[in-house]
């Protein structure tokens, strides 16, 4: 068996037929092609275990910007792990998942992460060394839907009093200028510019992603991605992420409440968010009554971890949940 770095030629069709055998179809938009594509901090590190010249593992990672404490670091979320199902039980996943870590080492990377279902969370967390961040932050509240069945969330936005709420596209100044002028902490999170709102929410029209932005007086002071999908046959609006500015708060909360009518509007019974740890956010959340859902009724467990590369990571306890600041665009799901 040999362990190499992915060569696009040589392991681009291999590495696609294994997706499939183990996954099947992409369902919408999430593809290899997708998880892996080039983004502001450049291209996915990837690892693959061949064996008589056939692909028989895979390992990669989506480079981010992450602030720790508002030093800038570069992590990896891990994404598209596979072994052949044929040759499970040899250690494979662990042997890959090292050997990207390694790499990711040598590449600069200061931290790598990922979220794990129930499968191979216990990998992460045992063999491959990453501390676990519980529980998973999933917030949800009850909607009222206007009629039954999932229809395509509308192009206007409901009007709010006291805020001007137009829709924008990714990488719009205006997402970058609020992320610029945001409340400041010591917790951890994503840089959200405009260079990573282009990166994470263009190339996927299945998703029809909407973002918006709340300007006060003409001020820019918060703006909001949402989606709708089915879940478990469940019209559901995420609301994949929600930034505002240092005085931004009161924005927020209508923006969100805009959201929840275009959501009634389209059929949604429920909204799904992820409760930041920390920052005015939180409250604006716990406000609009999105409350926490125990982990034992969660419909599928799902598990962040994460582990440090590089020794001058600043000393944070990054197991603590209320240090981190996550949205549902820090996923590689929704």
């Amino acid at each position: 068996m040999q362990i190499d770095r992915y060569q696009p030629e040589r392991d681009r069709e291999q590495v696609e037929q294994l997706w499939l055998r183990i996954f099947g179809r992409a369902k919408g938009g999430q593809t290899l092609e997708w998880l892996f594509r080039p983004g502001p901090m450049g291209e996915a590190p990837r690892i693959v275990i061949r064996d008589d010249n056939q692909v028989i593992a895979h390992a990669g990672a989506m480079p981010v910007r992450w602030l720790v404490g508002e030093q800038p670091l570069l992590a990896g979320w891990s994404v598209g792990a596979m072994t052949d199902p044929e040759r499970r039980g040899q250690g494979l996943f662990v042997r890959a998942g090292q050997a990207l870590y390694q790499h990711m080492t040598e590449q600069g990377f200061d931290l790598v992460g990922g979220f794990s279902n129930a499968q191979s969370a216990r990998l992460h967390v045992g063999a491959l060394a990453r501390m676990a961040v519980r529980p998973f932050p999933w917030c949800a509240k009850l909607l009222l839907p206007r009629h039954l069945g999932l229809r395509p969330l509308a192009r206007d936005w409901p009007a709010r009093p006291g805020v001007e709420i137009y829709a924008v596209a990714p990488g719009d100044a205006r997402l970058e200028s609020i992320w610029k002028n945001r409340a400041k902490g010591t917790g951890i999170t994503a840089v959200r510019d405009a260079a990573w709102t282009r990166w994470r929410y263009e190339g996927r029209a299945d998703a029809d992603y909407r973002l918006a932005v709340a300007s006060v007086a003409g001020v820019p002071a918060a703006w909001i991605a949402v989606r709708a999908l089915q879940v478990a046959k469940v019209p559901a609006l995420f609301v994949v992420d929600l930034q505002c500015t240092a005085t931004g708060a009161a924005a927020a909360m209508q923006l969100l409440k805009s959201a929840e009518q275009l959501a009634s509007l389209a059929g949604c019974v429920l909204a799904s968010a992820l409760l930041p740890g920390w920052g005015p956010l939180r409250s604006v959340l716990l406000r609009r009554a999105y409350v926490p859902v125990p982990e034992r009724l969660h419909p599928q467990k799902i598990l962040l971890s994460v582990r440090v590369l590089d020794t001058r990571v600043p000393l944070v306890d990054l197991g603590n949940p209320r240090l981190w600041w996550l949205a549902w665009s820090d996923t590689d799901v929704v």
